[in-house]
């Protein structure tokens, strides 16, 4: 800062976009003070080191999570309604909803272990599809993805205490887990498209 000066705010804009090369991590630091164009040139050099160290955290961020553990989720949707399942154990968790699925095994692939959970959990075959929403981020850095899926068999609770088909407005009667809860307008989304 020059001696005397104050700096009245900034805004840090980041946004990552999907490429055919991979993701593009784009930053921009905007100055909002009446002497932006000074404030900016007796900063430039703090600026890009700030943006340099946000570059560099996103980067390492993405490296570890390359190689996370994936949990898959399965959005199955019948008749406008999406499939949750309400948890049995571990007491931590029982009572609370969430959808079908479960942890992808060393060597298997995100749709088999979408087919092997639902079948392990529900008693049902499926036919996964495409992934919806965004990949959340959850403790011990795992992922939770999720994907589409259809069936004609009906679910049935085997590892579950119940299941219950939820429309769109529905999807707050239950207590869902917290990565499923924040999840639920990408679910309100999903309903009304189908």
């Amino acid at each position: 800062m020059l001696p005397g000066r104050t700096f009245r705010a900034a805004r840090l804009t980041a946004s990552c976009v999907s490429t055919v090369a991979g993701a593009l991590l784009m930053c921009e630091l905007s100055w909002l003070s009446p002497n932006a164009f000074v404030d900016g040139i007796a900063v430039r050099k703090p600026a890009l080191s700030l943006l340099g160290s946000v570059v560099d955290g996103v980067r390492g961020r993405a490296v570890e999570l390359v190689d996370a553990a994936v949990i898959v989720g399965t959005a199955i949707v019948r008749d406008g309604r999406i499939l949750a399942q309400q948890r049995a154990f571990p007491a931590d968790v029982a009572g609370l909803w969430e959808l079908p699925g479960g942890r992808v095994e060393p060597g298997e692939s995100d749709r088999a272990a979408v087919r092997r959970e639902c079948q392990e959990e529900l008693g049902i075959e499926v036919v996964p599809g495409d992934a919806v929403g965004p990949d959340i981020v959850l403790p011990g850095g795992k992922l939770l993805r999720i994907y589409r899926a259809e069936t004609a068999d009906e679910p049935v609770a085997v590892e579950h205490k119940a299941v219950r088909w939820l429309r769109s407005d529905e999807l707050g009667d239950v207590e869902w887990l917290p990565a499923d809860r924040i999840l639920l307008p990408v679910f309100r989304a999903y309903l009304n498209q189908e």
